[in-house]
């Protein structure tokens, strides 16, 4: 007896086994308890199939919108293995000083002094010229 309908129809059984007369006050009560808990349960389970179809939809157009990613930003896996026109050496790792995860810049920021905000905590930063760091 997993389900609420099973649970409902189990105890609908049980009420009529106990013989409740339902010309009494008390027989009409439970009679009316007993049907509006089978419309609650056919509600709830109209509800979970809906819900059901719902997830299906979100994780189709989830992966609708992974390749839609991939086609506008060229970032699939099969291009960044067949080799792009950056690599590695194109770009420097940085620490966040708020919140210190990795950041990796397009070197060629570092010589415009631009101001950068981090993707994780949105934290302002002004890149400045490496070799000026270097020099001081």
């Amino acid at each position: 007896m997993n389900s609420v309908k099973q649970k409902v129809s189990y105890l609908k059984g049980y009420i009529d086994g106990l013989h409740i007369d339902s010309e009494t006050k008390e027989g009409k009560v439970i009679k009316e308890m007993v049907d509006i808990l089978e419309c609650m349960a056919d509600e709830i389970c109209s509800l979970k199939n809906s819900n059901g179809e719902i997830k299906e939809y979100i994780e189709q157009i989830d992966n609708d919108l992974i390749n839609v990613e991939d086609e506008i930003y060229g970032l699939s896996e099969e291009i960044i293995d067949e080799g792009c026109e950056y690599n590695d050496e194109d770009f420097e790792e940085i620490k966040c000083p708020s919140c210190s995860e990795s950041i990796f810049i397009d070197k060629t920021l570092f010589q415009s002094n631009e101001h950068l905000e981090c993707p994780n905590c949105r934290y302002n930063m002004v890149l400045c010229c490496k070799e000026k760091e270097k020099t001081e």
